[in-house]
């Protein structure tokens, strides 16, 4: 475990969080302004597709990067080649397959079934869609070669080329914007910025001689058929998150009406913020984690367990104090004294971000080295019944209920992703020990960096 390696990859992740949530809070009143608030709307709508159709590759990339980056760490770079070539193979026919479609139905839809945008004319929307599908398909060539990186324990620097490429697209949708043009210049602009990144990525990796370039030669049918089973899993965690955040307000809104789900949306939103914080640091220890598991490294592997639950309690702990003692009013200040939410369902959230800050960053080491068909399948049914459980208690306590499904799933989950750990990397009794070792290690250096800086 590379002490210099994590800190920069931490780094970068905050950097490129940052980004993107200046990005989000900045596009809002450019857009709108600029194009109105119809035409903005039509926008967000479209540019949900790309995020669904880079889902078209079931996964692979997502699988092949664990499985590349624990073959590197053994020594393995031939198996390594053949497993991003291997990957490659199925993204290349979902790219090849979704930007088909999208011509297809560009040349062939008729103009009453195509969205209805003000100011934007039949021929600009299906030149939208167009690109926003080659959009799509570039987004999950350059998460193969985000794999290339991080394998190679380059995860600093690959996320640095990934913030880079976001602040290139939005620069270009921006400049376009403020020429005076519209949602299919727009697109066009986004597809151009995520080309230029994959130039400078696929550049950068062929420069360093990774000798991992995805390509369409060297795969092989035995390791795309290993892969299919953790691929679909790493597929089936976003797809239920999406069902549990998005599926619970549709669910409150069908019972409760829309009136009750701005509260219960402040709310969650409000909640994410500690989740977020609380993964910063499992991001950048992914790669170290799976190399450490595939060298047999037991004392790195129980260090990082250790360091990441520890960090995650941190976090979550205190975070979700303020929640449920300060939540109502923080949500009052937030929404300009538009929003009111009761003590019930901040208690609610709470737990949820309570448990959730500790079992998502948890969760992520079992993705780090393909493990996550331990978990995928619990968190699917649980989100499928938090839905059900908001329809059945929705109209007795308004909001809450999503929330108090949120509270319940996140618990299970706490127990489902502790009781892998400590059959797996525990036992539970050594953790403190191992905590310890880790704090002891961090005043040593903390004095010694105060010491030296006294001398200088």
């Amino acid at each position: 475990m590379s002490r210099r390696r994590i800190a920069l990859g931490v780094g970068a992740n905050a950097l490129d969080k940052v980004v993107a949530a200046l990005i989000q809070l900045l596009m809002v009143p450019i857009l709108a302004s600029h194009w109105g608030l119809a035409r903005y709307g039509g926008w967000a709508i479209l540019t949900t597709v790309p995020g669904i159709l880079a889902l078209s590759d079931l996964g692979f990339a997502n699988a092949a990067s664990v499985r590349m980056t624990m073959q590197v760490a053994r020594g393995e770079l031939a198996a390594a080649r053949t497993t991003v070539r291997s990957a490659s193979q199925v993204v290349a026919v979902a790219c090849v397959g979704i930007v088909v479609l999208a011509v297809i139905l560009a040349l062939v839809l008729p103009a009453e079934v195509i969205l209805d945008v003000p100011q934007t004319g039949d021929q600009e929307m299906r030149l939208a869609i167009v690109m926003l599908a080659i959009y799509a398909a570039l987004i999950m060539v350059c998460g193969l070669l985000q794999g290339v990186f991080r394998s190679t324990a380059r995860f600093a620097l690959g996320t640095s080329l990934s913030t880079l490429t976001t602040i290139t697209e939005y620069g270009l949708l921006v400049s376009v914007v403020y020429l005076g043009h519209g949602i299919g210049v727009g697109a066009a602009a986004l597809m151009l910025g995520r080309l230029s990144g994959l130039l400078v990525m696929s550049a950068t990796a062929a420069v360093l001689r990774t000798g991992l370039l995805p390509g369409l030669n060297g795969g092989s049918q035995t390791v795309r058929r290993e892969l299919i089973g953790p691929a679909l899993a790493a597929m089936a965690i976003p797809l239920a998150a999406a069902l549990l955040l998005q599926g619970t307000v549709a669910a409150l809104g069908l019972v409760a009406g829309a009136v009750a789900v701005p509260a219960f949306v402040a709310a969650r939103t409000l909640s994410r913020i500690g989740l977020q914080a609380s993964q910063m640091l499992t991001t950048a220890l992914m790669p170290e984690f799976g190399a450490a598991t595939a060298q047999g490294n037991q004392r790195g592997v129980s260090r990082m367990v250790v360091l990441v639950l520890g960090t995650a309690a941190a976090i979550a702990i205190p975070f979700a104090a303020v929640l449920a003692l300060a939540g109502p009013w923080i949500v009052l200040q937030w929404s300009n004294h538009h929003i009111v939410t009761s003590a019930g369902l901040m208690a609610a959230i709470a737990v949820s971000a309570l448990f959730g800050g500790i079992w998502n960053p948890m969760s992520n080491l079992m993705l780090a080295i393909n493990r996550q068909s331990e978990f995928a399948i619990a968190y699917s049914v649980l989100a499928a019944m938090a839905v059900l459980l908001t329809l059945a208690l929705g109209k007795a306590l308004g909001n809450t209920a999503p929330a108090l499904a949120m509270g319940l799933v996140d618990c299970a989950m706490f127990v489902v992703v502790l009781r892998f750990a400590n059959h797996n990397w525990g036992p539970v009794s050594r953790w403190s020990s191992v905590l310890a070792e880790l704090v002891a290690e961090g005043r040593a250096a903390l004095g010694q960096a105060v010491g030296g800086k006294r001398r200088g």
